[in-house]
């Protein structure tokens, strides 16, 4: 049995469970993501930011920093938190969604998700 604890700021658990970050997802990452989690046999600290302002970008860099794997939605991103998404992105546990063709952070990092099959065999790889 897995235990999957949902984590939203401004708490922080400190436990050595894996971390998963989840920047702004749309409706079908978080889709994803649940059908991954929820069958994985391992522990999961699950930290969701969605917020449209910039009251937790305190808590969202101290969780992104040791979050075990991060995805940003980069189409839903709010304007507060656009300045830190090459920061983001920059850093190899870190993958982004976006809908965009012509994409620059595609130069910063080949961590792109395309579609759920991506999100799944990522997330797989967390747990195994």
């Amino acid at each position: 049995m897995n235990d999957v604890i949902l984590v939203t700021p401004p708490d922080i658990l400190y436990n050595k469970t894996k971390n998963l970050l989840l920047v702004n997802p749309n409706e079908d990452i978080k889709a994803a993501v649940s059908d991954v989690i929820l069958q994985a046999k391992n522990h999961c600290n699950l930290y969701l930011y969605d917020h449209d302002d910039s009251i937790y970008i305190d808590w969202l860099l101290t969780v992104h920093k040791f979050a075990d794997l991060a995805i940003i939605d980069l189409d839903n991103i709010p304007n507060d938190v656009r300045p830190l998404q090459s920061y983001f992105i920059s850093h190899p546990y870190t993958y982004y969604y976006s809908k965009e063709e012509n994409f620059i952070f595609s130069k910063i990092s080949k961590n792109r998700i395309f579609d759920k099959q991506n999100i799944e065999t990522i997330i797989g790889v967390l747990f195994e």
